[in-house]
Formats: structure tokens, C-alpha cells, sequence
């Protein structure tokens, strides 16, 4: 009896060994099944296709900019067609009308300025028009009045020695009109004539 009871326990014993070492044993590393060759080469060329469609998208949007660009631009020259009316874009002019002084830049923005120094823009250079026979700048969607339109204003281009603003009304509210002179409207003949009589004028007053 003794001796199974001996045999009994080494059995357990060596049972309990091998436990512990099963348990010391760290466990097997895990490997993800590698991919059927077919769906490697399925991801390869979806993946190209995909950065081909991106790079069609993108000279897509970059030939989109340029058209717009280029309608932009025709859009903001002067009916006629001169190009010389884009030197007033490096002019600056403004007129002091009813309290506020009106500040314009031609072929960019205009803007309205309180006795505080605080401005609101009345428009941004939209295009030109001609109306009776003059070319007109159309400054559109300033600042939207209380309870009324968006500011907009039309300056009316004239004959002028000097670029200047000659003129601002308010014929609606928030719709402003202005009347500018500068020499690249005249005719070279006039600008010279009139620049002969003030010469002329000017001589005689120092004489």
C-alpha cells in the first residue's frame, strides 16, 4: 500500500512539474497569415489608381483657378479695351461729402470714413461699364447697410488734368455715385490743350 502511495505521489509530482513549466514557457509568437499574392497586387494598384486620381483632381483645380483667373481679369478691364487704364490702379484719391470722406483706390477697393476715423468699405472693384459714353468703375458688396442694401459705388471716369475726385452723391441709400477726372481719359490733343491754357494762364499771372 505504501509503495502505491509513493508511486501515486511521484505521478502528481512529476504532473505538477510539468505544469509549472508549461506555465514558465512563454507562448508561441503570433504571425497574421500572409496575404494571397493576388490581393497584394490588387492593393498595389489600387493605390496607384488612387494617387492618380489625386493628381488628376489637382490639375483639375489648378486649371479651374486659371480660368477663373483669366475671366476675373477680362471681367475688370475697360469695355473699350485700353490697357492704359490700369495705371490708375497706383492712384489713391478721396472727397470729403456730408461728414464722411470717401477713399478710393481704383480697380481695388473703396471705403467710407467718419469724422472718427472709423471706415466701412461701400466695395470692392467689380467691373466697368459705359454709360453715356464714359467708362465706369462699379464697386460692389461693401459693408450692407441697417435695414437696407449692400454698399456699392459707380465712379464715372472724365477728362481731367489731374486724377481726382470731383464729385460723391448719395442718389439711394448706401448707393453712391462719384465723379473722377484724370488725364488717361482724355484724348492726347485735349490733355495737351488744356495743359497749353493753364501754362498760359499761369505765365500771365506772373508776369
Amino acid at each position: 500500500a505504501s509503495q502505491q502511495q509513493e508511486a501515486q505521489q511521484a505521478d502528481e509530482q512529476a504532473d505538477a512539474n510539468n505544469a509549472q513549466e508549461d506555465i514558465a514557457q512563454p507562448p508561441p509568437e503570433f504571425k497574421e497569415p500572409e496575404e494571397p499574392e493576388g490581393l497584394q497586387n490588387a492593393k498595389q494598384q489600387l493605390a496607384e489608381l488612387e494617387k492618380t486620381v489625386t493628381s488628376i483632381q489637382a490639375e483639375n483645380d489648378d486649371l479651374s483657378n486659371e480660368v477663373n483667373g483669366i475671366e476675373t481679369f477680362v471681367s475688370r478691364q475697360p469695355l473699350d479695351g485700353e490697357q492704359g487704364w490700369l495705371a490708375l490702379s497706383e492712384e489713391h484719391v478721396s472727397l470729403q461729402y456730408k461728414g464722411y470722406t470717401y477713399d478710393i483706390t481704383p480697380l481695388d477697393r473703396a471705403k467710407q470714413v467718419d469724422q472718427g476715423g472709423r471706415s466701412v468699405s461701400i466695395g470692392t472693384f467689380s467691373s466697368w461699364e459705359n454709360k453715356d459714353g464714359f467708362p465706369v468703375m462699379q464697386f460692389r458688396d461693401g459693408v450692407r447697410c441697417w435695414q437696407g442694401p449692400a454698399r456699392s459705388l459707380d465712379v464715372t471716369i472724365k477728362c481731367g488734368l489731374e486724377t481726382e475726385i470731383v464729385e460723391v452723391e448719395e442718389p439711394s441709400i448706401c448707393t453712391y455715385t462719384a465723379i473722377m477726372k484724370t488725364p488717361l481719359a482724355c484724348s492726347l490733343d485735349v490733355a495737351r490743350a488744356k495743359n497749353e491754357a493753364v501754362q498760359a494762364l499761369l505765365d500771365s499771372q506772373n508776369e
